[in-house]
């Protein structure tokens, strides 16, 4: 029984841990634009729409490079 207690101990620092250092962010995109996130630049680069009359849907394109300089 203690070994279990334990053991969720372990699972909620875990969680802790990882939602503590995480990183999110919401953003609108147009073609070309750029956005940064930490050392990370996204550039949407085109979309390309797929389907039929009766359907939409499309993919869309990003360029992910990472800043060494950072």
């Amino acid at each position: 029984m203690i070994l279990a207690h334990c053991g969720i101990a372990v699972f909620i620092v875990g969680v802790t841990m990882v939602k503590g250092f995480e990183v999110e962010q919401d953003l609108r995109m147009n073609v070309g634009e750029t956005a940064m996130i930490g050392a990370i630049r996204f550039k949407f680069r085109r979309r390309k729409r797929l389907g039929g009359p009766e359907l939409y849907c499309g993919t869309r394109t990003f360029r992910v490079t990472k800043d060494v300089a950072m």
